[in-house]
């Protein structure tokens, strides 16, 4: 999944096919995205959201793109805007210039050229956001540092704590206002008094006026604040506990001691209270149904609750003083000792589940949450754990484990009950050859393409890409195919490819498609008139590759919006285009997982970056497997081909082969009983060419060994695949068979192993030592899911 552009983007455009077009392929890259048909709704999107950029056309109905410019400028003079135009609106750029539009887009726009611009606005935007964030980050740095400021002017005025300066003599030189309220001393009465004089009890007098001297040296060196216990006591006479933080302050050249001193009255009042709460605390550990227990190292368990000792079968007796590995199983003591001792640095928890064996031999499933107890340094004293019975729930999640196992053995039959559905790799008809290659992101997809017979000259293919993926998209594209059969096969007359789209959106729409939508791209091709006249919906456009030129071209986009999308919507035939059917021409129909993938940079392929792939890597030779050679040159060049379903068929015209031809196609079914008829062919036709009846022998013996071994080693688990057989005779026959089987290489054989000596081996083993003997060469390669076998027999030297 492409990561999208965070920027919002307002579309407005009056051409409907184009608006669709870039709509979509904005739906897909940015964050949010609104689209207008002409000035005047572009207006009210703009007022009502306010998005980071404008893109719109100049010439629209309503209200042009300049009069709506110039009407958003007014509401915001910063905002972004970007004209789309033809060459020939030059007469409308000044306008714009004058405008403060931000940049320009000729049509017909460029996805890269588009989203490059796009991606430059976000940039400036998040750079924008930035540099007010940065702005807002030193304005409350400044606001926090007045606010601080004030705080210290006003911090010993509104302290809770006394806070009492004391210079080298232990004379009072500051006493704030919670110092008046705590020893009941005005700051007048109290200033320049001896510190201890007045507010210490007398036995206690000499010890704090020592004290404080000592703090005071003691902090010169090391002016960090220390706490001590102490009884302080009221002008009244009321004694009471207190704690004194010291530390030392710089006036004057003169270090004078800050005493903070806090009232511990309630304090202690509520360390009573916690003792008699910590009671209460056992009290309810034992009630409750969690286990509960306490280890510390070297002691084992130092508390247990009643719930535990249920859980394991102990009395608590029989718990303190173990460890919990004590009472797990054999096969997870190791695990357990690993766990206890694995703490999280930060927040020292950990959690884990471990098979327990109670006192009756019974497994348990629990659960332990564990935290550290910590002292005052940070080191790790204890540790305290709650444990849970999980064992109906880890039942639980087997039982679901098993399910799940099932439903992929289910998904593994629904994914070669999909494959059945699909048409055979390869179509050998009179006039035309067709190819395919299909590979589902998942076990099941939503890809769907098929090429069905009209009549001798007449055929309909095409292909789609339902929403989603998985099997809803595998439901749904069973469905497709079935009711484009269906609407064929009732009106195989006059067929136009907009009226089968029609029919499709209605019928599909209506009880099918709900939330899904599905692109189609689909073409009646008739060899005879030699064109492709389609209609694309949605989808990517059809690619023609020029054999001889060697250019790869893309067709006009041209069409309507996906199936699914409006129910009311009625395709038009104008809509429709028509491309040439010529030998030279491969055309190839496909989906966007193919230009959607990424290479190891994530730099996505795209539609123009495929055009010049197939330029650039497809060296053509023999159509039959290309769309094969396709897949694994993008594997090759390192791009990611997994994230979506990939489909790609590709078909041309060919000639009525010769009665007398140097070069033949036989497309064979992967049944032995097939292969001796193509044997006798081959035969005839080596005859033929070179009036050698030992030579063609020799060649039928080749062709009959090499397809029989490819069907009981490659093709075995694969009755109902195909085999194409090609014969080339020129100076010498060159055999090359394809087949959708198993990766499977022909052996090694020992040199000098001659035909008398595999005919001496059994029926079963004797094929592949013929074919060593009979032939010079012997090569098989594999591209993607197709083996390649080629075999080259020459004629005896006279």
């Amino acid at each position: 999944m492409i990561e999208k552009i965070n920027i919002s983007v307002l579309y407005v455009e009056d051409e409907g096919m184009i608006r669709n077009s870039i709509s979509e392929m904005l739906r897909r890259r940015v964050e949010t995205h609104y689209v207008g048909k002409d000035g005047l709704e572009g207006l009210e999107l703009y007022k009502e959201h306010r998005p980071d950029l404008v893109i719109t056309d100049i010439k629209m109905p309503n209200m042009n793109g300049i009069e709506m410019i110039r009407e958003i400028k007014n509401e915001d003079s910063e905002a972004n805007v970007v004209i789309t135009s033809a060459h020939s609106e030059a007469n409308f750029f000044m306008n714009a210039i004058e405008l403060g539009v931000s940049n320009f887009l000729l049509k017909p726009i460029e996805k890269r050229e588009l989203f490059k611009i796009i991606k430059k606005f976000a940039e400036v935007k998040y750079l924008k956001r930035q540099l007010e964030k940065q702005e807002q980050e030193k304005k409350i740095a400044q606001e926090t540092l007045r606010a601080n400021e004030e705080k210290f002017r006003t911090i010993t005025t509104s302290a809770n704590d006394a806070i009492i300066m004391v210079n080298k003599n232990g004379e009072i030189t500051y006493w704030n206002p919670a110092a008046e309220r705590m020893f009941e001393f005005s700051s007048e009465e109290i200033m320049g008094e001896k510190f201890a004089e007045k507010i210490v009890p007398e036995k206690m007098k000499h010890k704090m006026e020592k004290g404080l001297r000592f703090f005071s040296k003691q902090l010169q060196e090391q002016p960090e604040a220390d706490t001590i216990e102490m009884i302080g006591q009221k002008r009244s006479g009321v004694l009471f506990p207190a704690e004194l933080s010291v530390s030392t302050v710089e006036l004057d050249g003169e270090t004078d001691v800050v005493a903070v001193i806090r009232d511990r009255t309630e304090q202690k009042m509520m360390e009573q209270k916690l003792r008699k709460s910590e009671a209460k605390y056992r009290k309810v550990i034992n009630l409750t149904t969690q286990g509960f227990g306490i280890t510390k190292p070297g002691k084992g368990f130092v508390e247990v609750n009643n719930a535990l000792c249920q859980m394991l079968g102990y009395d608590k007796e029989d718990i303190l003083g173990k460890n919990p590995f004590d009472f797990v199983t054999p096969d997870v003591e190791g695990e357990i000792k690993k766990q206890i001792h694995l703490a999280d640095k930060e927040n020292h928890h950990r959690s884990f589940d471990i098979k327990f064996l109670t006192r009756k031999n019974e497994e348990k499933y629990i659960n332990i949450s564990s935290s550290d107890l910590l002292d005052d340094e940070g080191n790790v004293i204890g540790e305290f754990s709650f444990y849970n019975d999980i064992t109906k729930q880890k039942k639980a999640e087997e039982r679901i484990k098993r399910l799940y196992q099932s439903l992929m053995q289910e998904l593994d039959v629904a994914s070669s009950a999909q494959s059945f559905l699909l048409p055979k790799w390869l179509m050998l008809e009179k006039n035309l050859i067709v190819s395919s290659n299909y590979t589902p992101s998942s076990k099941v997809g939503g890809d769907l393409f098929d090429f069905v017979k009209i009549d001798d000259t007449r055929y309909v293919a095409y292909v789609g890409d339902v929403s989603g993926h998985g099997v809803q998209a595998a439901l749904l594209m069973t469905a497709v195919k079935s009711t484009v059969n269906m609407i064929v096969e009732s009106e195989q007359g006059e067929l136009k490819p907009h009226y089968i789209m029609n029919r499709l959106n209605k019928i599909l729409t209506d009880k099918l498609l709900f939330k899904n939508y599905m692109t189609m791209i689909l073409g009646i091709i008739d060899t005879e008139k030699e064109e492709i006249h389609y209609f694309n919906a949605g989808h990517p456009p059809l690619i023609q590759y020029n054999i001889n030129t060697k250019k790869a071209k893309l067709a006009v986009e041209k069409g309507s919006i996906p199936i699914g999308w409006d129910t009311k919507i009625e395709y038009k035939e104008e809509e429709e285009d028509i491309l040439p059917l010529k030998e030279h021409l491969i055309t190839f129909f496909y989906t966007d997982g193919i230009f959607e993938c990424e290479n190891k940079k994530n730099v996505q392929l795209g539609l123009k970056g495929f055009v010049d792939f197939l330029e650039k890597n497809i060296e053509y030779d023999n159509f039959a497997i290309i769309p094969h050679k396709i897949k694994k040159e993008l594997i090759d060049h390192h791009y990611d081909i997994t994230s979506d379903d990939f489909t790609l068929l590709a078909f041309k015209k060919t000639s009525p082969e010769k009665e007398k031809s140097a070069k033949k196609l036989f497309l064979i079914g992967s049944a032995l009983v097939n292969t001796g008829k193509i044997g006798v062919q081959c035969e005839r036709m080596v005859k033929e060419y070179f009036k050698d009846e030992d030579y063609a022998a020799k060649v039928e013996w080749v062709v009959n060994e090499a397809i029989n071994n490819i069907i009981i080693h490659a093709l075995a688990d694969k009755p109902d695949t195909i085999i194409l057989l090609q014969i080339e005779v020129n100076e010498k026959v060159k055999l090359t068979i394809w087949d959708k089987g198993i990766e499977w290489h022909l052996p090694e054989m020992r040199e000098n192993q001659l035909v008398e000596e595999a005919k001496e081996l059994a029926e079963d083993g004797r094929g592949i030592p013929i074919i060593y003997s009979l032939a010079s060469q012997i090569k098989r390669t594999r591209y993607d899911e197709i083996n390649e076998t080629i075999i080259v027999v020459e004629p005896d030297s006279e």
